[in-house]
């Protein structure tokens, strides 16, 4: 099931208000003791991984405290064990975990996810040291009374719902159900595909970055407000937008060029995702807005990955020993003596020759793509997500303009708009796979 740092940061909440609920059996002082060198050893990893946040007095003194703890041993679950602080040592491993992610992602989300992910660790760990200390009728453990009375009044205040910038950091598997699986499936299949320049088929390269173009155009359809009060929207829509007209130049091969090779699987994966994104689109009305933004975030993310990769390849085909063909009536004339050879036999595709480049203007237009496809990607999830509802017509005011840019042949059908884009400029050979 995927998740994200803001999903772990709900259920981190859940588990804190949980820490009072009766047990029949209270943990022993020596698991508390345990359970808590385990929770601290998270904690301090935790720590390190939080993204552009400078720490002030408050938190240096935090770290303080988390560093005058003993180290940890091993932990096993027992009769009387520290269930609620081992499962709260758990979540904050997970998102030390998901923090290990390098996500395209801009500064000013990198800022606001550290602080809310900061303010809530020292939350729940303060309150986590408030409920030990009264845990046990015998008393907390002797050997860290010290360290948790000053944990225990330690921000004691709930802090906010975390912020949308938290699920920047989203784990998806091919298993997951919707667009999230979807997205995973097809950037492994396209991997596999176009990863090789020596066996990537022009089909692949076509179907990648068409699959890339419905991705920012579903990123596109989502609808976006001000990222804060009287601001203007932050372009997220509209970079989707131009990173969706990019990429489907890049799929748009020129006649005179062709590349062979079959991909079976790739082709299964993309019509998987076309379903998915027409799926979305058409429940997006009944999905809230930021699981909406966060799901296309993480699509986007694969396909920043996958268009890296069509970056390379094409410079591999444009550049290196390149297996592109082109028409015999496009070889220039001081290149022409072992070509007129083939081309007398009645050929009328001929191999790229070394010095033609051929294919260099489809690795620009992959590069340009690829700048613009990042580009939406750090803008993505900067501003708010938009409230459920249009706002009414003559109704717009400077706090309330709403940015949608939405496709009409995407509205109608992705599938009919992807081999739109795979038919443009492809090679007879490859027709009959579309």
């Amino acid at each position: 099931m995927a998740t994200s740092v803001r999903d772990l940061l709900i259920r981190l909440d859940t588990q804190v208000s949980g820490l009072h609920t009766p047990v029949s059996l209270a943990p022993s002082r020596p698991a508390l003791e345990r359970a808590w060198r385990h929770v601290v050893g998270s904690a301090r990893r935790l720590d390190d991984l939080i993204p552009a946040h400078t720490p002030d007095a408050a938190d240096r003194r935090f770290q303080l405290i988390l560093r005058s703890f003993p180290p940890a041993p091993g932990l096993a679950r027992s009769a009387g064990s520290a269930e609620p602080l081992v499962d709260l040592s758990m979540t904050l491993g997970t998102i030390s975990d998901l923090l290990t992610a390098h996500p395209i992602i801009s500064q000013a989300i990198q800022q606001t996810a550290g602080l809310a992910i900061t303010d809530r660790l020292q939350s729940a760990l303060g309150a986590a040291a408030a409920w030990t200390l009264t845990a046990n009728d015998a008393g907390p453990p002797p050997g860290l009374e010290v360290q948790l009375r000053r944990l225990a009044g330690y921000r004691t205040e709930p802090p906010p719902a975390p912020p949308l910038a938290t699920a920047a950091w989203r784990l998806t598997s091919p298993e997951d159900p919707g667009l999230d699986g979807a997205a995973a499936r097809w950037a492994n299949a396209a991997e596999l595909a176009i990863a090789d320049p020596r066996t990537v088929s022009q089909l692949g390269l076509q179907l990648t970055t068409a699959g890339i173009a419905l991705i920012c155009r579903a990123s596109a359809a989502v609808p976006h407000q001000p990222g804060g009060d009287g601001q203007p929207p932050n372009g997220g829509a509209t970079a989707a937008a131009e990173a969706a007209v990019a990429w489907e130049q890049a799929a748009c091969w020129p006649a005179h060029l062709h590349l062979g090779g079959r991909s079976t699987n790739l082709r299964d994966a993309s019509g998987d995702l076309r379903n998915a994104i027409n799926d979305r689109l058409n429940d997006r009305d009944r999905d809230p807005v930021e699981h909406q933004l966060a799901t296309v975030h993480s699509a986007l993310q694969a396909a920043c990955r996958v268009g890296h990769t069509a970056t390379g390849t094409l410079r591999e085909l444009s550049y290196g020993a390149s297996r592109v063909w082109t028409q015999s009536d496009r070889v220039v004339p001081y290149l022409q003596s072992a070509e007129q050879l083939l081309a007398a036999s009645g050929m009328t595709w001929l191999p790229d020759a070394a010095g033609m480049l051929s294919a260099r203007p489809l690795h620009r237009a992959a590069v340009d793509a690829q700048v613009a496809l990042t580009r939406a990607a750090t803008l993505c999830l900067t501003c708010r997500p938009a409230v459920p509802g249009l706002p009414a017509k003559g109704a717009e005011t400077p706090d309330t303009v709403w940015e949608i840019t939405t496709a009409p042949s995407l509205c109608g059908s992705a599938e009919e708009h992807a081999l739109d884009v795979g038919r443009q400029g492809h090679a007879s050979t490859d027709r009959r796979f579309l």
